[in-house]
């Protein structure tokens, strides 16, 4: 799938001296919403490799991060948002689909400490990608949504900037 239709995320924490970066994948054609690669970046090298990690990828600050220039952002609140609007849509043609649910369960963190924000805001956004992904499945098996939006599974809802 078109990586602009279904970008990589790119989970950032630059709140230390070494900046940490997780790639989540939206395309439901890769790993389900899994993080496909972890980074812990030393400062003496992190500015030309953060650059080729950033490249062609949305971005998700870690709170207190600050933006690298030129960055697509987005936020979980407001992807959850997106996907909210967009089952509002779904549900107007009749057939009831759920939203995003709260997740009881969080995962266990095992690694190094400077890497655990990060972490846990891609964990965060993986149950979020894995919730769009059962919502657009539900929808693709409704007819009447398939035919309304598509049989092609839509893309995750961004609240670029």
């Amino acid at each position: 799938m078109n990586p602009q239709t279904h970008p990589v995320i790119s989970v950032l924490d630059n709140t230390q001296e070494e900046t940490v970066l997780w790639h989540v994948q939206t395309d439901p054609a890769s790993p389900a919403g899994l993080p496909t690669g972890a980074w812990i970046l030393n400062p003496n090298t992190q500015r030309e490799s953060l650059d080729g990690l950033l490249r062609d990828t949305v971005v998700l600050l870690t709170d207190g991060s600050t933006a690298p220039k030129g960055a697509n952002l987005v936020t979980i609140e407001g992807m959850r948002e997106g996907v909210d609007k967009r089952v509002a849509e779904y549900n107007q043609h009749g057939v009831r689909l759920t939203g995003l649910a709260a997740r009881g369960e969080q995962a266990q963190f095992r690694g190094e400490p400077q890497a655990e924000a990060a972490w846990r805001a891609a964990m965060e956004l993986v149950e979020v990608v894995k919730g769009w992904h059962e919502i657009e499945s539900a929808r693709r098996s409704r007819k009447v949504l398939a035919e309304a939006f598509g049989a092609e599974v839509q893309p995750l809802p961004l609240d670029t900037n």
